[in-house]
């Protein structure tokens, strides 16, 4: 990928996948970001996401590497969720990894975040969703 900026506001979307109820699986969720440089192929800036009323804010930082992106996504603090059952929650990190398509001038890939860590007489396992996300730049 040639020299290419993050700065701009960007739009898409992630769909719940991995983790979610059967009410909520494959519900896609539109999301805005707006983002600056900060050097060395890195980036951050702000996320809205658009399934609630109020929209919950995130702050974002990653970076490029070719066509390679990575960037973290952290909500502002707890927020109540109307979605499937009102309930107020801290969501923690999630993790956002994709590629960019040129013909497309989009980015897309994959997002998880990973809840607390269980022991269970048949094992540990972590709590935990994951799913799909899409975004194109549409301002510089």
């Amino acid at each position: 990928m040639p020299d290419f900026s993050m700065a701009g506001k960007w739009c898409g979307y992630y769909i719940l996948g991995q983790g979610y109820s059967d009410a909520l699986f494959g519900k896609k969720v539109k999301f805005e970001l707006e983002l600056h440089d900060i050097g060395n192929e890195e980036f951050e800036g702000r996320c809205t996401d658009f399934y609630d009323k109020p929209a919950p804010q995130a702050m974002v930082k990653g970076y490029i590497e070719n066509d390679f992106i990575n960037f973290i996504k952290e909500y502002d603090g707890p927020f109540t969720s109307s979605v499937e059952n009102p309930t107020t929650t801290w969501t923690p990190p999630i993790n956002y990894t994709g590629y960019y398509d040129a013909a497309q001038e989009t980015f897309f890939g994959e997002w998880e975040h990973m809840g607390d860590t269980h022991e269970t007489p048949l094992g540990t396992y972590t709590e935990g969703c994951a799913g799909i996300w899409n975004m194109k730049k549409v301002a510089s």
